[in-house]
């Protein structure tokens, strides 16, 4: 039996393609459609002044559907293609694919292999419902690496003739659409598709592929390597904005790989690799504590380089936020302190300044409760069941709560008896308890689960 979705809901390729078929609901989406029409520009897209003027300018003469007498534009949804292929363009063999633009774009046309992301619309002719849209997905929008084959080829093809904000339409024939079969029962055979498409926004990311091509001798030398270097730094910069952190942290760590394969030849590339280095091994701390993995955050720290230079504000507040994260507020707050010199006026220094000094103040608040429980135990003179437990539990609970915190230090001073009751109590609350010697003394912690004390 064909399975109905919901336009609003989404749907995946594998749906399209069940041997049943499937049934798309579009009458809760056409109103969203409609409505959607100016997009939302992603707060990554960066234009100079000219380009920005440019983009305002065509902005408002943006009117994709209503007929204009004086320009000659006519609406494209539900209208014969011949109407529109009058006025459209051949950009691909003769006229498999024709272009015609709504809105100009500006810059440069998107480079090959770039990461694009768009906004479109597909239609069958005389359809004045979708069979296709990024407006399907909860996105609402498209990320998508040109030449991997994530769209139709043609759909491809149109897009790489675009410039940033470019809002143009496509009439794409058969072959380099869906074929002589189509995808039945949503798309019949030889089926000519239309498809109204919005470039959001591209980073040209293409030389990234590019390191594998090079020779062992041509990796060790900087200049073959900054452009890739460069476009892996915008890429994972990119998929940080979006949230993709876990890929951001691959790409970053190719950036410290590459880099740390290279000779530099003079003064002007070391200073442009420690540059990178450093933003490269910066970002990965700001990662790496976003994934709760304070401990890689602080192994990243250690690795920039310095030199005659001071570390950032930045740096010393991220490792500072991933010392905090595993307990170690006493250093955590030396850093802040030094963070807080370089950028007086940051408001997030000061933040994590207090939530750190908040941090000591609870740790000698269970110290206190600790020793005064050891030594009314000592007195004999407790007048609770087992005070130990409920300590214990407090200990536990108020660590669980820190929805941040991986890892926090046991108070000093407890007897072995004590710590096995921590341990009890920890196990059974899905924590573990950790030792660490340091100058000599053994200082204990308890552990979320996932948390690592080596690398």
């Amino acid at each position: 039996m064909t399975k109905v979705f919901k336009a609003t809901d989404g749907f995946t390729i594998k749906d399209i393609l069940a041997d049943d078929g499937f049934t798309l609901d579009t009458s809760e989406f056409t109103d969203f459609l409609e409505e959607t029409e100016e997009l939302d520009h992603a707060k990554s897209v960066s234009l100079s002044n000219e380009e920005m003027m440019r983009y305002l300018e065509n902005l408002e003469h943006d009117n994709d559907d209503k007929i204009n007498p004086e320009n000659g534009s006519i609406p494209f949804v539900g209208v014969p293609f011949d109407t529109l292929k009058s006025k459209m363009t051949s950009i691909y063999e003769n006229g498999k694919i024709l272009k015609i633009i709504k809105r100009d774009g500006v810059g440069d046309v998107v480079p090959p292999d770039a990461q694009v992301t768009v906004e479109y619309v597909g239609y069958f002719e005389y359809s004045d419902q979708p069979f296709d849209s990024t407006l399907f997905h909860p996105s609402k929008r498209m990320v998508l690496r040109l030449g991997k084959g994530a769209v139709i080829p043609g759909l491809e093809i149109g897009i790489s003739s675009m410039k940033k904000f470019e809002k143009s339409l496509f009439i794409i024939q058969s072959e380099l659409a869906y074929g002589e079969l189509g995808c039945m029962p949503r798309i019949p055979p030889n089926a000519e598709v239309l498809f109204k498409v919005e470039l959001v926004d591209f980073i040209d990311n293409g030389a990234a592929d590019t390191y594998d091509e090079l020779t062992n001798e041509e990796r060790k030398k900087f200049a073959s390597i900054e452009k890739i270097v460069k476009d892996l730094l915008t890429t994972a910069n990119d998929n940080v904005k979006r949230n993709k952190i876990s890929q951001a942290v691959r790409e970053y760590n190719r950036v410290v790989q590459y880099l740390d394969g290279t000779r530099l030849f003079n003064d002007e590339e070391e200073k442009s690799m420690t540059k990178y280095l450093t933003r490269a091994l910066t970002n990965l701390m700001v990662c790496y504590n976003k994934l709760s993995k304070p401990k890689l955050a602080c192994h990243c720290f250690n690795r920039i380089p310095v030199h005659h230079e001071k570390h950032s504000a930045k740096a010393l507040y991220q490792h500072a936020k991933a010392l905090s994260m595993m307990g170690e507020c006493d250093q955590a707050m030396k850093l802040l302190q030094d963070a807080n010199k370089l950028n007086p006026g940051s408001a997030e220094i000061k933040k994590l300044i207090h939530e750190v000094e908040g941090k000591r103040n609870n740790y000698n608040e269970f110290y206190k409760k600790f020793a005064k429980n050891s030594l009314k135990k000592s007195l004999g003179t407790s007048e609770e069941s087992n005070p130990m437990e409920e300590l214990a539990k407090e200990l536990c609970d108020d660590f669980i709560a820190d929805e941040e915190a991986v890892r926090c230090q046991i108070p000093e001073g407890l007897s072995p008896t004590e710590l096995a009751v921590i341990r009890r109590i920890a196990a059974n609350k899905n924590l573990t308890v950790t030792h660490q010697m340091r100058y000599d003394e053994e200082t204990w912690y308890l552990c979320k689960k996932g948390y690592h004390v080596k690398k």
